[in-house]
């Protein structure tokens, strides 16, 4: 698979996608969720970037 069709599978997905490092820490995301920057995701964790019941858990 050629590195331009996963991009392009990247970048048109419905979903965000994003790729987490050992300690959690978002290093890609593509598609980011409504009201969220690149910038609110990068580097951060699940707890830091979302609200609500079950991202603890969801870990």
């Amino acid at each position: 698979m050629d590195n331009n069709f996963l991009h392009s599978i990247l970048q048109n997905s419905p979903v965000m996608i994003g790729h987490q490092d050992k300690d959690l820490d978002y290093r890609y995301n593509y598609n980011h969720f409504s009201g969220l920057k690149y910038e609110d995701i990068i580097g951060k964790t699940d707890l830091e970037v979302f609200k609500g019941g079950g991202v603890k858990e969801c870990q």
